[in-house]
Formats: C-alpha cells, structure tokens, sequence
C-alpha cells in the first residue's frame, strides 16, 4: 500500500447467520483486508492488523492492492469483488518463492504501471458439530480471474488470530511439528512462538524446514486456540497443498498467520476453503477438558483426512517399534550379522516391529562419505549382502514373532549425475530453471508422480521389493518435502503432484502390513525421530504431555519405564534404537518393564476407540469404538471411579480379575493396564 494514503479507515460490516460478522477494513477506495471477525458475540481477531492476500504472476506482476469492493450475496454465499491492481514487483517487496521465477529485468521498470484483474472474497456460514461442541462460524476463499489471460499459481494470505481481540489468556493446543517448539502454550505477552520450524532452521540450516504442509506434513489441519470463553479452530475443508506456519514474537499482542496456497498456474484461480469456528466454553471448564476437546478435533480431521485419501479403515495401529537406524556396510554380510545379533535380544522385549535403516545402493555405501538417502535404482547394495541378505533378516524377524519394515527416503533419488536419472529424465520434477526439484538436497532428484511412467515405476518398484524380499512395509522418509511438495514446471503448469501422492500413499498402505511415515502426516500411521534426535518422544500423534522431553533420550529420565509406558498410553508410543539395547539390558527390571508395556499395548489395542485424559494425570481411559468396553492405563496407585459402572474388570498385566467395589471403582497399580467390560 502506498505511504500516502492517510484517509481514516472505515469498517464496513457483513452480517452472517449465526451472529458471525466479519468488519472490512477501507480506506477511501481501497479494501485493505479484513478486521475484526466475531462469532456468538466473542471477537476471533483483532481489527489492529488487516487479513489480507498477495500474489503474483510468474512473469512477476505482484497483486497485494485491492479497491472498489461490491458486496453481493447469492444466497448464503456473501461476495466481496474487488479490483486486483497488480504492479511489477519490485526489489523491496518480499513475496519471494522456491518455486520459479517471480522476478524478470521488468522489476526496474514501469513501477507505477498498473495491471487491472478480479479478486473476490467469498465467506458463507458454517458449522463443524462433534459429539463433544459445536463450533460455529464461517468458511471463506479466494478466486482471482483475469480477462487478460494473466495467471497465478500460488497466492499467499498473511493475518492473525487472537480470541477476544488479544493473545492474552489464548492458549495454543497444536499436532507435534518435527521442531523443537512446544505444542501447548500459554501465549503471555513475553511468549515468543514459531511453529515453522525456525529453531530447527537454525540448527539444520536448509531452508526445507522453514516451511511446514498443513496437510501433508508438519503442522496440523487445523489451529486449535482457546480463552475462558470458548474455543477457536480454524482448518481447511479439504486436504489441500497449502503451505503455513503460526507466529507470535515476545511482546506482540498477535497471533500471526501466513498460509501459501499453491494449485495449476490459471487464470482462474480458487484457493481451498478455510473454517473459522468458535464453541462456547462450558462453565467450570478445566485444562483437562480443553485438551479432550483438542483430542476430539484433532481426531476429527484426522479421520477427515485419511476419508480423502482413501486410508481409512487400513491404517495400522501403532506397535511396539525399535529400529536399525544404520547399518555399517562390511564384508557383505552385515544384514546376516545384524539379524543374528540383534533380532533374538529385541524379541525378548516383546516388540513387534523392527525397523530396518538404509540398506540401498547409494553414495553413502559406494563413497563411505555422502549421504544414504542418494540412493540409485532402489536395490540393495552388495556390502550389505543384496537382497539375499535382506531375505535373511527378514526370515529371521517373522521367526521371532515381529514385522519388518524397511526404510526408504521418500520420491528422492540422487544423484543428478545417477545413470538412473539420466536413463529417465522425465520421470523426475524440475524447477522452472530447469534445475532438478531436489526439496532442499542438493544434488538429488525427486520423482514427478504426474508423470504416469514415473508413478508406477515406485508403486511396482515398492510391490516387487516386499515380494522379493519378503518385508511387511516401509517407513517413508521425507514424506511431505519428497512427496507432497515437488512441482514439476516443464509443462508449464506448476500443477502441485499432492492428490497424486495420496493416492500413491493409499496404494503403499493397501500392499503393506505395516506402513509409516516421517513429518506427521495424518494419512496413515507416521514414526519421526531417533534415540537422540528431534522428536523422540514427540512424534506421536496424542503427545501432550511433557513435550519438552522430546529432544532427549528417554532413558536418560527419571522413571524411564513409567516414561515409555505413558507415551503408548497416550496413543503415540516410542520408537527406540538397537544401540540402546545394552542399556536396557543392564538394568533388567527396566527391560521387564518395557517388555511388559509392549504386551500390554498390543492387548490394550482393540479397545482404543476413544480417549480421555482424567484429572490430575493419574492414567489414560480409552474407550472401545461401540461401547462395550473401556481400557484404564495407570500411572499410579490411586482408585479409578469409571463414569459407567463396569461388569468385570481383568488386569491385562497380570491376566487377574480385580474386584469391583460398590460403587463401581477399582484399586489400581502404576504401570498397570486394565480392561473393563461395561454394564
């Protein structure tokens, strides 16, 4: 917006059904975006800071300016049609892109040359109702169209949100992001929250992690912001290729939010739809009630999200996991030493699944020196024994009662000088420099799944390597940055390969018995961090509970065992690593302990429809998805009280009936896990 406009702003309003309204902020002609927005007589943001779009053309014609807004409704539907002026971007703007060319020679010249389009805002009512509360509130998109044919393909919109017009007494309930941040905060006015990753920026220094995918990755479908009045979500319709992150520095009053939608370059241009809903809170509600209702949301667009992509009903519980995070390669035989060594003692604790790192052809095993995730034609490599031995350690984990799954690191190969690469050339994404889409690895290169040649190569590729090899799975790496995110401009598209990738991913799910994936995607069943690294004990889809601890090693805390047996009672569990495995053997109560956990989890399982969380953290009640039963994992000694008095009572730790007192509660024991059959 030009400096010289000062006239006064003046707010125009629109009514929705429900008492929404959404207060337009106007200056003279000019619409600078929306203000405040209220729902049940309760401000959802402040009107200090205008919600507004930008986007620009390849050619770089920058849109942020909009004036000669209409309001018009058709039916429910109410339309703001504005002028899109669009300008040669300049050197001192910041829409800045990864994904092609925004800036041409023309940004110095004709700065004040105007380009004329159509920008609407559409918003119309809407209503999202759980069992739990009803949010009410309203859904609104954008379309850009161009008579002029000029296009876009990407438009990003940057606002806040703060319940009751200011951050005070907000209180941000978020999905595990593969940061350091912590996912439940207090947003005092001291607090400073960055939900992109710019912790984990800083230490990875690859700019790959300073975006987060909605959806498809890191930061969860929806925003979940809460006061003593009631509750805000905000969450797309639909699964859709929308990158974002939530921002708040020390000292601001704000919640920021930047969101970048992304879909085919066109001149008609439509983003997805966003909600914004708001429930009353009920009186007396307490921070354990607020986190079952985040609970019920999160499960919510969970189940909305695998319904998409064609998952639900397939995606595999979670298990007992440990990983062979990395295998040396020696003398040809290290996947028949590994299996000999290692898989009896991890038996022995009960787990259910191994885990298998990189055994690829790649530079790592062909340079000793660079990384494994540049891998070649997906065969394994010599110096890990070939697929004769992978055969092996297969055969010998289904003996010892456990799946095996096997890494592989996401739609990447590598490197661009690959003879695999150069023999298909078309099968992998570039940028509009014609460089190869590496998503931040330099040097690789990603597969383009809307080619069909190159989308059946991995999905037969896939199939052939769990038949030959026998395995049950894979865990996928990079599943957001090497599946969700490559672009492919060289037919001049730029159309986002996102439903191609679910739709691989449901495949991969249907021919695997096990199947999960890095960066928390909600589609199927998702694994993120190592025994030292980012995330241990956070990647778990229902870890809310000391989430600080995540970037540590969970034996190094007190009460390891009551540790490890928490984060499965809370529906996410922990993958740790074969290295640790003389630790826990040191200490054998420790090991009888986590063995005890791994069989209580997969007895538990069944019956883990639900979750509560109960006052006071002293367990975690499930219950079963018709009813009939409910599973209790205590953390302590204390009586359990169920809300419905229980028919019989069987410890699952101990295979023992437990009394029933007269008014239905039950003695209970730490680390103990009980099922309950209801009346």
């Amino acid at each position: 917006m030009n400096q010289e406009r000062q006239a006064p702003l003046c707010p125009r309003r629109l009514e929705l059904p429900r008492a929404v309204t959404v207060e337009l902020l106007c200056e003279g002609e000019w619409l600078l975006g929306l203000g405040a927005v209220s729902a049940a007589g309760v401000q959802l943001r402040s009107s200090d800071l205008p919600l507004y779009p930008r986007f620009s053309t390849p050619e770089g014609i920058c849109y942020q300016e909009f004036r000669h807004p209409v309001v018009t409704q058709s039916g429910e539907q109410v339309i703001v049609r504005t002028e899109a002026v669009g300008r040669w971007q300049t050197a001192t703007d910041r829409l800045t892109s990864h994904w092609g060319v925004v800036r041409t020679a023309r940004d110095y010249l004709h700065a004040e040359q105007e380009f004329c389009d159509v920008l609407e805002w559409i918003f119309e009512p809407a209503v999202l109702t759980l069992e739990e509360a009803e949010f009410v509130g309203l859904q609104y998109f954008y379309r850009f169209r161009s008579a002029e044919g000029r296009r876009i393909r990407r438009l990003e919109e940057m606002g806040t949100w703060e319940l009751g017009g200011s951050t005070d007494d907000n209180t941000l309930i978020q999905r595990c992001y593969y940061t350091h941040e912590k996912h439940e905060v207090d947003l005092r006015r001291d607090v400073a929250y960055h939900s992109g990753g710019e912790r984990k920026g800083a230490v990875v220094g690859d700019w790959a992690f300073q975006y987060s995918l909605r959806w498809g990755g890191s930061i969860a479908p929806y925003d979940f912001l809460a006061n003593p009045t009631g509750t805000l979500v905000r969450a797309y319709a639909q699964p859709a290729f929308v990158r974002s992150w939530l921002c708040k520095e020390a000292g601001d009053d704000h919640l920021a939010t930047f969101d970048e939608y992304f879909d085919a370059l066109s001149d008609d241009f439509r983003t997805v739809g966003t909600f914004v809903g708001f429930a009353p809170a009920p009186p007396g509600r307490t921070r354990t009630d607020l986190r079952n209702l985040w609970t019920a949301v999160h499960q919510h667009f969970t189940d909305e999200a695998r319904r998409y992509a064609g998952t639900a009903g397939l995606v595999n519980p979670i298990e007992p996991v440990i990983s062979i995070d990395w295998i040396e390669p020696r003398n040809h035989h290290a996947l028949w030493d590994y299996a000999d060594r290692y898989l009896p003692r991890m038996a022995a604790l009960a787990c259910r699944v191994v885990f298998v790192g990189p055994v690829w052809d790649s530079e790592y095993t062909r340079s000793g020196t660079r990384s494994a995730c540049a891998v070649y034609d997906w065969e394994v490599a010599p110096e890990y024994g070939g697929m004769e031995g992978l055969r092996y350690f297969v055969r010998k984990a289904h003996e010892h009662g456990m799946l095996c799954i096997l890494w592989c690191g996401g739609l990447r190969v590598g490197p661009e000088s690959n003879d695999f690469v150069r023999a298909h050339p078309d099968w992998f994404a570039r940028y509009a420099n014609g460089r190869w889409f590496a998503s931040g690895y330099d040097g690789m290169a990603c597969f383009n799944l809307r080619n069909p040649e190159a989308y059946a190569y991995v999905r037969d590729r896939c199939k052939e390597i769990l038949e030959e090899s026998g395995a049950d799975g894979f865990f996928w790496d990079s599943h957001v940055d090497a599946w969700f995110e490559p672009i492919d401009a060289t037919d001049g598209t730029f159309r986002p390969q996102f439903e191609e990738a679910m739709r691989l991913t449901a495949e991969l799910q249907q021919m695997s018995k096990y199947l999960c994936v890095e960066a928390q995607s909600p589609f199927v069943q998702m694994m993120v961090g190592s025994p030292s690294g980012l995330g241990m004990l956070e990647g778990c889809e229902y870890a809310n509970y000391d989430r600080d601890l995540g970037n540590h090693d969970w034996l190094d805390q007190p009460e390891a065992a009551l540790i490890y047996y928490r984060y499965f009672a809370y529906g996410g569990g922990i993958r740790f690593a074969w290295t640790v495995l003389d630790r826990i053997e040191a200490d054998p109560e420790l090991a009888a302990a986590i063995r005890q956990t791994n069989l209580d989890i997969v007895a538990a399982r069944p019956y883990m429809g639900k979750r509560r969380l109960l006052e006071g953290d002293p367990g975690v009640e499930w219950t079963s998805a018709d009813g009939r039963a409910q599973v209790y994992f205590s953390f302590s000694a204390k009586r359990y009280q169920p809300e419905r008095r229980p028919a019989a009572v069987r410890s699952l730790t101990t295979d023992e009936s437990v009394e029933v007192d007269g008014d239905g509660g039950f003695p209970t024991r730490p680390r103990e896990t009980y099922l309950i059959s209801l009346e």
